[in-house]
């Protein structure tokens, strides 16, 4: 039996509250009984307050409660029935406050009535009898036909929510309750909770056809009993009370089937009227009932036992019992045939409860049940979890997760009821498809979801098992990679659909809540610790692992890749795609965690994965996987160390000698650099690519900035030798200049002229590195004219001095003996120089005085052959400075300093 009241450890998320709280002094106690009790009757709106209070301050209502108690609040639930007709809402308050105080008098009190035992045994009964008549007769009310026309929604939405489910599980786990009205309650509570989450019969309370509530179901939030908060509260409290009562494996199944759907965390509905709201509370309170069970099950080991057969069957695909004969839930009368895969979202939440529990928690006390069952609920407790890491690596199987989280954020962004319902033709058939697929993702989400969150929790507590823990990381990374980034997708989705920007900004901000998401960076950091510390002990890496792509550094480092990937071209859709206008409605502070957290995320996991250790000399794939990744997301890029020290190391592994390092500069370069014709020369919202693409912008950025790193081992690749690991694009016969050729060049070419200073520097920073390197390859000799021409048409506003002049200079030095390009760049040089002086302004004439400067430099680098060509280019550049009426640079200074 649960010795503390379960509601005070669930108020506040990961927040264990064992005690009670302050005693509620006992004349104010009195004072509320006496104050409602005289007001009910004559005016029930004045009752509220001192309902209010006592329901706020039950567990600290010194005992024992006053006799009339019960017997009065079962007169407040007549009252609110009277009422419901006239006042719906003040009925509904009544009702839920009333309710609410019967079952914690039931549970917690009860035992201590004044009027006996026997009295208290007649009202447990009459409690349990009110509630389920009254929620049947709420439930019976509400049929589409009705539904347009129900004044007192609010109230019967009250009579079908958490409160009633809850109420009716104390008085299951009552310690007075006799075993006959035990397992009536325990039969109510699965009857009531199937009503409350049926999506069949009831088409939502607090809605009409297509509006609201259309095909959802019951409640102020149609089709979930996890909004708001309170109601999640109350739905876990219920469930582990009736769990803990329940001594009969058929009442256990009969709950489960009929209370597990509450977490699916979608509606299911014909309208397919969903949000990520419902995804969120689905996963905020599966913490709860996690963290629920794992506090009680030690409490109830042979129900725990069978509570754990159970969502091992439901994770594993097996049909639920639903019991027969007088434990029969009757399912056929109330039409509650729960889909199998709606009850593994909670299922998966119930057996990481479990495992934490026997892996973490302490044993039954003497005298609360068998250590058999308490071992067996640890067997099959991780036998449930096995199923748990199938479920959540499933996404990933067919190599399509980033598609099911656009399915879902499509779903997410349509909302069926925002268009006109369909009633007649091919309109309605299209418009059934469309929701059987949406749901189908979305009930796919749920379960990908709730599996990973509840591997996390286990993992963070050592309690997964040692035989899966390889395949469970893999499988904590597919959920996390697709619930952070399911706020970029939800951003694309709803430009697709032309949502309302502030519409939008809620859908990605409600989004990033999900603690799956929310949690990304911490989780990936969890994960890259533990990958660090197996492979320290030197388990399941290298080319020689029996793991099959799990258990190895690669497959990690891929899934940081697969992430960026993904968040990145999800980015450059929606810039494509949404108005600039719509771009500018939305809520910044709401859309930016859509971005940054998956670039947190990666940061954490590649911080933990070594670049190039693992595997043989070949394998680069790691290192590969980890430049990509940062390339991809730096346009999300925020301050933090872990970037300033990722990006050192992947210099490191780039500039550091070795045939690897070498390989690793050759697949950087001629792989992860963009396409010159599919990507950068593409058309991007009205304009090209390369320089009205932000994103594409910033990943072509950090890939410049590498290139002085990679060059010069591109240089020294043996043309001949091994396999290159895909790497080399051209083949191993091309040497690292072709290789440069291939993508570098035409993307330092483009980046010239781009509109960002950073970037036309690095570019000029990268054609330096390449011609020290390669100064000799006909790659350099075939470039560089159009590389001169497109600087120089651009000095001096737009090329920065500095690396162009560098870039001159090692053509000069390193470049083929006797070569001409010297000479064209000094010929090129005083042209623009002279053409500077035309312009005739101060930052002209300083200009091409730089111009000159350079050409008369040139001098002392080139070869003897050439000299005297450079001489006369000299002197002619000299010869016309001052012409057309200017001043050279240095007479200019004179005249300002007269």
């Amino acid at each position: 039996m649960i010795p503390t009241p379960l509601e005070l450890s669930l108020g506040e998320p990961f927040e264990d509250v064992s005690f009670n709280p302050a005693g509620t002094s006992a004349s104010s106690a009195k004072k509320a009984w006496n104050d409602a009790a005289s007001s009910l009757a004559r005016d029930p709106a004045v009752a509220l307050a001192p309902l209010r209070f006592l329901a706020a301050d039950r567990f600290g209502i010194p005992d024992p409660w006053p006799v009339e108690a019960p017997r009065f609040l079962l007169e407040a639930l007549a009252v609110a029935n009277a009422t419901a007709a006239s006042s719906p809402s003040l009925a509904s308050d009544i009702w839920s406050l009333a309710t609410i105080l019967l079952g914690t008098w039931a549970r917690w009190r009860s035992e201590r009535h004044p009027g006996g035992t026997s009295e208290a045994r007649e009202i447990l009964g009459a409690v349990a009898r009110t509630i389920r008549e009254h929620a049947t007769r709420a439930h019976d009310g509400c049929d589409r036909i009705k539904r347009r026309k129900l004044a007192n929604a609010p109230f019967a939405a009250s009579q079908l929510g958490a409160t009633p489910v809850l109420t009716l599980a104390c008085v299951a786990s009552a310690p007075l309750c006799p075993p006959e009205l035990r397992a009536v309650a325990l039969r109510d509570v699965a009857r009531i909770a199937g009503l409350a989450v049926d999506n069949v019969n009831n088409g939502g309370i607090g809605g009409i056809e297509g509006v609201g509530g259309g095909g959802g179901s019951i409640g102020p939030y149609p089709g979930t009993l996890t909004r708001p908060e309170s109601s999640a509260q109350r739905l876990v409290a219920a469930f582990v009370y009736a769990a803990s009562a329940a001594d009969d494996p058929a009442y256990m199944t009969q709950l489960c089937a009929s209370v597990f759907p509450a977490w699916r965390g979608y509606r299911n509905g014909t309208a397919a009227n969903d949000s990520p709201e419902d995804a969120v509370a689905s996963q905020t309170s599966g913490l709860l009932l996690t963290r629920a069970v794992q506090a009680t099950a030690s409490t109830f080991p042979d129900a725990a036992a069978s509570l754990a057969a159970v969502a091992r069957a439901v994770l594993r695909g097996e049909p639920i019992d639903q019991g027969v004969g007088e434990t029969s839930l009757n399912i056929t009368s109330l039409n509650l045939t729960p889909h199998p895969d709606d009850c593994r979202s909670a299922a998966s939440y119930v057996a990481a409860g479990l495992q934490l529990a026997t892996r973490r928690g302490t044993p039954p006390p003497p005298g609360r049940g068998s250590l058999d069952a308490w071992h067996r609920v640890g067997d099959v407790s991780a036998d449930a979890i096995r199923a748990c890491v199938e479920l959540a690596s499933r996404p990933a199987s067919n190599g399509r997760c980033f598609e099911l989280v656009d399915n879902v954020a499509e779903a997410w962004a349509t909302e069926g009821h925002t268009t006109p319902t369909p009633t007649e033709g091919a309109d309605v058939e299209a418009r059934t498809r469309d929701v059987r697929v949406a749901n189908s993702a979305l009930r796919r989400w749920s379960i990908a979801t709730s599996c990973a969150l509840a591997l996390v929790r286990c993992q963070a507590s050592g309690a997964i098992p040692p035989d899966v823990e390889w395949d469970a990381l893999d499988a904590v990374l597919v959920g996390t990679n697709a619930s952070s980034s399911a706020g970029a997708f939800a951003l694309l989705a709803s430009a697709r659909a032309r949502s309302d920007p502030g519409i939008a900004s809620t859908r990605v901000a409600a989004t990033m809540r999900a603690p799956l998401a929310k949690r990304a960076p911490a989780i990936a950091a969890l994960v890259a610790e533990r990958v660090a510390e197996l492979y320290g002990l030197g388990g399941g890496f290298g080319v020689g692992s029996k793991k099959t792509g799990v258990g190895s550094i690669r497959a990690f480092a891929a899934r940081a890749r697969e992430l960026a990937v993904a968040v990145h071209d999800a980015f450059r859709g929606f810039k494509s795609i949404a108005p600039t206008t719509w771009q500018r409605s939305l809520d910044a502070s709401a859309t930016h965690p859509a971005f940054q957290v998956p670039y947190l995320a990666v940061l954490g996991l590649l911080r933990g994965v070594p670049l190039l250790s693992p595997g043989g000399v070949d394998d680069v794939s790691p290192a590969l996987a980890a430049i990509d990744a940062l390339a991809r997301l730096e346009f999300a890029r925020t301050p933090d160390p872990r970037y300033v020290t990722l990006l050192r190391d992947v210099a490191n592994a780039l500039a550091s000698d070795g045939l690897r390092s070498a390989r690793l500069a050759r697949a950087t370069c001629g792989t992860l650099f963009p396409d010159p014709v599919a990507e950068l020369d593409a058309v991007f919202g009205g304009g090209v690519a390369w320089s009205d693409d932000d994103a594409l912008g910033s990943r072509t950025h950090l890939l410049l900035r590498l290139v002085p790193y990679a060059a010069p081992r591109l240089a020294e690749v043996p043309t001949g030798g091994a396999d290159l690991g895909g790497a080399d694009l051209l083949g191993v016969a091309e040497d690292g200049a072709e290789v440069l050729a291939a993508r570098v060049l035409p993307c330092v070419e483009r980046c010239l002229a781009h509109g960002r200073d950073a970037l036309v520097r690095a570019a000029h920073v990268a054609a330096v590195a390449i011609f020290r390197s390669h100064g000799r390859s006909f790659a350099t000799q075939r470039w560089f004219p159009s590389y001169l021409n497109r600087s120089l048409e651009m000095f001096p506003h737009r090329t920065p001095a500095e690396p162009f002049v560098a870039a001159i200079g090692t053509v000069a030095m390193h470049g083929e003996l006797g070569s001409r390009l010297p000479c064209l760049a000094a010929a090129q040089a005083a042209d623009r120089a002279a053409a500077l002086d035309r312009v005739g302004d101060a930052a002209s004439r300083d200009a091409a005085s730089s111009l000159r400067r350079l050409v008369f430099g040139l001098l002392a680098l080139v070869d003897h052959a050439i000299v005297p060509e450079m001489r006369a280019i000299a002197e002619a550049a000299m010869m016309s400075a001052g012409a057309n009426g200017g001043k050279d640079a240095g007479e200019a200074r004179a005249a300002r300093a007269r």
